[in-house]
This record gives structure tokens, sequence and C-alpha cells, in this order.
């Protein structure tokens, strides 16, 4: 079975307050192997049978992330179990997160800024012997729930792009269910 090799940076995988979060530490630097799909799963917020069986599992928490500024994000960053798999089509990523703590701030649909209310963020780096400035070395995306309770992605920001951040990423498929305790974010980005 072929494989593929990413290098994720899981950085500020939590929450409630993400201006804040997006500052945080990711839990390690390395590499993991993400799983290649036996089946697609469909984007729909919500894991049905056996549709991410054998992806790649990651569990964050307050006790395995750090903090750069000050202790905001080790003391609220809540559970969150986080799946990870590709085909020939794409990357699809899941999170659950375990929030009972309300934002703030929020996110008001086609706004562009993907700092505020709930989501998640997390930093690709496609080749990490070409971390730097230079486009397409670091994508940083941004999956969030609107007021609307919908799921919207956008680009964090890329670096090399210079002023280019906060665009929203219409070729991703996302969905998400949320409650007064948990929501979910599952994503579809495709290949190109």
């Amino acid at each position: 079975m072929k494989k593929k090799l990413f290098t994720l940076l899981l950085s500020a995988m939590c929450v409630a307050g993400l201006a804040v979060t997006a500052n945080a530490d990711a839990t390690l630097m390395e590499e993991r192997e993400i799983p290649r799909a036996t089946i697609a799963p469909t984007i729909d917020g919500e894991i049905t049978g056996n549709e991410w069986e054998g992806a790649l599992v990651i569990e964050i928490n307050h006790d395995n992330t750090d903090e750069i500024y000050g202790d905001f994000f080790t003391t609220r960053c809540p559970d969150t179990t986080v799946r990870w798999m590709w085909d020939d089509a794409g990357l699809y990523v899941f999170a659950e997160v375990n929030d009972t703590t309300k934002p703030t701030i929020v996110h008001n649909p086609n706004t562009g800024h993907y700092n505020s209310g709930d989501g998640i963020q997390f930093c690709m780096y496609p080749n990490v012997e070409d971390i730097g400035e230079t486009e397409g070395m670091l994508y940083f995306w941004s999956l969030v729930i609107n007021t609307a309770g919908e799921a919207e992605v956008g680009e964090h920001f890329v670096y090399g792009r210079g002023g280019s951040y906060g665009n929203d990423v219409e070729a991703v498929i996302a969905d998400c269910t949320k409650s007064d305790d948990k929501y979910t974010i599952e994503a579809f980005f495709p290949a190109d």
C-alpha cells in the first residue's frame, strides 16, 4: 500500500479564543505518517460507521501542549481528538473538541477573519528542510464555526504571499456539529 508522509506542526489545535491560541507552541514538531484512507469519509461533521477506521489519531490537551505566551492555552485547552487520512483526491481531517467554554468573540459568516470563535488551526510544512518565508513552505489553516453554525475554512496565513492572509479556501469541503459541551469539524482539502 502506497503511503504518504506529511510533517505536521499541530499548532493551536484548540479553541475558544483563537486570537490568543494562535501563538501557542505545538505539542512537538515531529513527523507522523498519515494513513491512506480505504474509503473516503463523508464530510458531514460526524463519524458514521468505520469511515475513519485506521486514521492517524492525535490527542491534544493541556498536559501535552505548551504555551509560549503565558498560561491561557495550557489552562484552557480542552481535550481534543484529531483524526487524519489521505487519498489521491486529498487530505481529510476530523476534530472533536470537548469544550464547555463559550467564546467571547465569534466568527461572522464570510468575513475572512479566522481568529474568532470556536475552531481549530493547524500548520503544514510540506518539507521540514525548507521551513522559512518562501511561499509554499508553511500553510496555516483555520477551521471555524461561524455564528450561523456552519464550518468555514480559511488561510490563517501562507508564508511568501506578503499581506495575503485570511483568504477563504472555497475548495475545502467542511461541515461541523456543535452542542453545549463539544463540537466537531470535519474537512476535506483537495490535493490541488
